[in-house]
């Protein structure tokens, strides 16, 4: 299950403890993103690993993915000098540097650095006190199989205290070319499908979205102005977020289509529109797949 250890939340947070330091960097540097996992995180940078960070006794262990992006950059010999969590904060330059040549030099897709700006508008920058979905977690693994890129709570827009939630998946899709064929929208769908069949995977979910929404509010990491209480009981949505796909293409419709009138079992499927050129997510935003086809 995804969150924080106490010992790990306090060192986090305590003022001139070992990974305040670490926490003021990611909060002060808008390209960078912390994400929780199962009691580690990750320190993202354009939607790459730049460090894993795991508690080892009574200190932590930082690891930068060097055989991804560190080949011929010699990082072995720098990495055997870096010892506190000061020496691993001074090397942050020098790691980002090594993810940009590597996103300059090795052709990959936008997607992940797209995700951490969705992360970013909608959790972290000023108009996140207005939008109505905060990103708790990516690249969620579920208990049937299947790996929504984003995990969201969505304010309950029918309670005037704002205080309850509900839960969102989120698939993100850069261009076009990734809309079909493998890991395309049909596969995603199916996955999602199975999971909201499965009622002990929902309940696991409610839980653990709770408690991560909890601690990345007390992290700083999501800018509310009111914090959520509780995950209610309306449907799920699944969201499908196409950035930057090319309106000459009518591909992202052809998909759909099949969708049109269907009911899901435990889910809605909603497609996510531009808000006014931005990444931020709005509820009048998130539409029904007839509602898209329709425009």
């Amino acid at each position: 299950m995804r969150g924080l250890s106490q010992k790990f939340m306090k060192d986090l947070t305590l003022e001139n403890d070992k990974l305040k330091m670490l926490l003021s960097l990611v909060r002060a540097d808008g390209a960078l993103d912390l994400e929780i996992r199962e009691n580690y995180v990750y320190i993202f940078y354009r939607g790459r690993s730049l460090y894993e960070i795991k508690p080892s006794g009574d200190d932590y262990i930082f690891r930068f993915d060097e055989e991804n992006y560190g080949k011929g950059c010699q990082w072995d010999d720098k990495a055997k000098e870096l010892i506190s969590v000061g020496q691993h904060l001074e090397a942050i330059p020098l790691l980002k540097s090594v993810i940009d040549w590597h996103i300059g030099t090795v052709k990959q897709t936008d997607e992940k650095e797209t995700q951490q700006l969705i992360i970013r508008e909608n959790n972290v920058m000023s108009v996140a006190l207005n939008t109505d979905y905060y990103i708790v977690g990516s690249e969620y693994r579920l208990l049937t199989g299947g790996i929504p890129d984003l995990v969201a709570v969505q304010y309950n827009t029918k309670s005037r205290s704002r205080t309850v939630g509900q839960i969102a998946l989120i698939e993100v899709k850069f261009g076009i070319d990734a809309v079909t064929g493998i890991a395309g929208v049909d596969e995603h769908i199916t996955d999602i499908e199975r999971f909201f069949a499965n009622k002990d995977g929902m309940v696991s979910l409610k839980e653990e979205v709770t408690e991560l929404f909890a601690q990345k509010t007390r992290l700083g990491l999501i800018n509310v102005s009111k914090p959520i209480d509780r995950i209610g009981d309306e449907i799920p949505e699944y969201i499908l977020l196409f950035a930057d796909a090319t309106p000459k293409s009518d591909v992202v419709r052809s998909v759909l289509v099949p969708y049109k009138n269907k009911e899901f079992n435990g889910f809605s499927l909603k497609v996510a529109v531009a808000s006014m050129m931005g990444y931020a997510l709005y509820s009048d935003c998130v539409v029904s797949v007839d509602d898209y086809l329709s425009m």
